[in-house]
């Protein structure tokens, strides 16, 4: 239960099933960020914190969990993540994993190879696989031979309510703001596949009235603040670090941006929507176009920047120069396709499912 978008979707899903069904969170490593109801049994399956030491711990993942399901016969088993899911599989023969992000990322290092090959050899034996993006459901179908009755979309969930109590919190920016300002905002882990590298070299091109927060922590951290000072970029570039409450800043901003390779389904980009941010963002595989234009198919060729309704997709490969080429009037965020991410809407699909 870090601070990540899957295990956001749990701390949206979990208080709502467990007042219908006895919930029990299995946790690979006993590590928290985010707050559940006391009704909830949590059981860490080990005492590490670190991300590398589960993979060796894989064998006792396995046996505990086997003696959780003799203990406690659970009516579903679902999990969340590839380890999880890993374990899940072999532990359990009618397992329902959740994956959630795309194949893209595990086509580089040795570590994604060897999960790439795991996925192959081991999701097509779940039950159920669910997704959480159209697309992703769509490449799963096709590169791993699974038929498409086996995999199931539930979109990541919106708390509205939540979302409009917290947004209106004071947000302490580390900048004098004027009416020149235009302040852009992105919201994610800081790692590579995040692709925060191209959106620093947008803002090292534009006015120093258009300011960047950068909300998240991770590896690449020190690789950021470097690229800052090399470039003078310390009054327009702002790391904020980890915030509890991202909906506060969200709320300041002008424009969310959003420079990433890859995603299952970017849970900050319809956090933006629900806050009405504009969206910029790059055709990142899966989830881009179903957020920004939701009638734009995965497969067609398109001309950038391209204006949907909700925002605008740049490519990969030249984001820094798309990004020069946008109309800003051009700019929608119209909010189609919204009510499919609606937390109650989401609910009644995982119910549908467990039932």
């Amino acid at each position: 239960m870090e601070n990540g978008g899957a295990e956001r979707v749990l701390s949206n899903i979990l208080p709502f099933l467990s007042e219908q069904y006895t919930v029990h969170l299995v946790l690979l490593k006993n590590s928290r960020f985010y707050n559940l109801p006391k009704n909830i049994r949590i059981t860490p399956l080990s005492k590490i914190q670190n991300n590398f030491l589960m993979i060796p711990l894989f064998p006792i993942y396995i046996w505990k969990l086997k003696k959780l399901i003799k203990q406690y016969r659970p009516h579903k088993i679902i999990s969340l993540l590839e380890i999880a899911n890993f374990v899940n599989i072999i532990s359990n023969k009618q397992a329902i994993v959740s994956f959630r992000t795309s194949l893209v990322f595990f086509n580089k290092g040795l570590i994604n190879k060897i999960y790439r090959f795991l996925i192959n050899f081991l999701y097509p034996r779940a039950q159920k696989i669910i997704v959480n993006s159209e697309e992703n459901r769509q490449d799963l179908s096709q590169q791993l031979n699974i038929s498409l009755d086996k995999i199931r979309t539930i979109y990541n969930p919106i708390n509205i309510s939540q979302i409009k109590q917290s947004k209106n919190k004071f947000a302490k920016l580390p900048f004098q703001r004027t009416t020149n300002h235009k302040i852009f905002i992105t919201v994610g882990r800081l790692n590579q596949q995040k692709n925060l590298p191209a959106l620093l070299k947008t803002f090292q091109n534009i006015s120093p009235n258009n300011i960047l927060l950068i909300v998240g922590e991770g590896p690449e951290r020190n690789n950021l603040e470097n690229f800052i000072k090399k470039h003078n970029l310390q009054k327009q570039i702002f790391l904020l670090g980890r915030q509890k409450n991202v909906y506060k800043y969200l709320n300041i901003a002008d424009y969310f941006i959003f420079s990433s390779k890859a995603e299952g389904f970017p849970n900050v980009l319809i956090e933006a929507m629900a806050c009405n941010l504009p969206i910029i963002t790059s055709d990142f595989k899966t989830g881009a176009r179903e957020i920004i234009d939701p009638d734009l198919t995965f497969q067609k060729k398109i001309k950038y920047p391209h204006y949907g309704p909700n925002g605008i997709l740049l490519s990969l490969e030249n984001f820094t120069n798309d990004f020069q080429k946008i109309d800003f009037k051009k700019l929608n965020q119209k909010k189609i396709g919204f009510e499919k991410f609606a937390l109650e809407k989401v609910i009644t699909e995982w119910k549908k499912l467990i039932n």
